[in-house]
This record gives structure tokens, C-alpha cells and sequence, in this order.
């Protein structure tokens, strides 16, 4: 009848920012996941180095002699990443010597480290062994 019509291309307002609001929910979505799987990756290091340091102090106990190994016995002492004392130290170190049985002691070696909100961890990491004379 005389009437022209327009053809229309392309996107509306509504539609652009639709597709950015989703756009930015799923970012975020993603951001969150990679952040929380970063500090999982931080603690579950931190929790191996404080094995390791646990590890090394039995180690170190199974190469003195027997009647020295209750000078190893501390109380939350603070020390470094190699397990040396350190007053700005990240884990602290407890080494509990009980005697067992006649020519036998029980080591107990736990070590707790500092999450990056400066409290301690909530539970240590605990290693026991049994050392006898003439081991």
C-alpha cells in the first residue's frame, strides 16, 4: 500500500547489556573459583613444608645418640622454611620425648604454620616414631 519499511540490523540497548550483565556473572563466577583455588594451593604447600620439616626433625633425632635425644624436646619454637630458629619464622615446632618402654622413646614432632591471616593453622601436623638404643 505504499508504505516503505526499514530493515534493522544489529543489537538493541537491552539486549548489549544483557549479554554483558552474563558476561560479568560468569567472570566473576571464575574469578571467585581461580582465588579460592589459589589459597587451597598455598595451604596445601604450606602444610607439605611443615611435613617435611616434621620429617627432617625425626630424621635428625635417628642420627644422635640415644642419651642425647632429650635435648631435642621444645615447646613452640618459631622457625624458618629449612627448620632453623628463626624469631621471623612462619612455622612453629613442638618435640615432645617420652619414654616408651626401658630402651625406647616415642618422638612427637608437630609443626603449625601462620595462614595469611596471621593465625595459626587449626590443627598440626603430626609425626610420631618410636626410637630404640642401638637403633
Amino acid at each position: 500500500t505504499g508504505k516503505a519499511t526499514t530493515a534493522r540490523s544489529g543489537f538493541s540497548l537491552m539486549e548489549v547489556m544483557m549479554a554483558s550483565v552474563i558476561l560479568l556473572i560468569a567472570s566473576l563466577g571464575f574469578s571467585l573459583g581461580m582465588i579460592s583455588a589459589l589459597k587451597t594451593q598455598y595451604m596445601a604447600g604450606d602444610h607439605y613444608r611443615s611435613m617435611t620439616i616434621a620429617r627432617n626433625r625425626i630424621q635428625r633425632a635417628r642420627s644422635l645418640n640415644y642419651d642425647s635425644l632429650p635435648l631435642l624436646a621444645e615447646n613452640d619454637v618459631r622457625i624458618d622454611d629449612l627448620g632453623y630458629q628463626s624469631s621471623t619464622g612462619y612455622y612453629y615446632r613442638s618435640t615432645v620425648i617420652a619414654n616408651y618402654a626401658t630402651n625406647c622413646v616415642e618422638l612427637i614432632v608437630s609443626v603449625q604454620f601462620t595462614k595469611p591471616g596471621g593465625e595459626l593453622s587449626a590443627l598440626p601436623v603430626t609425626i610420631q616414631t618410636l626410637i630404640a638404643r642401638g637403633m
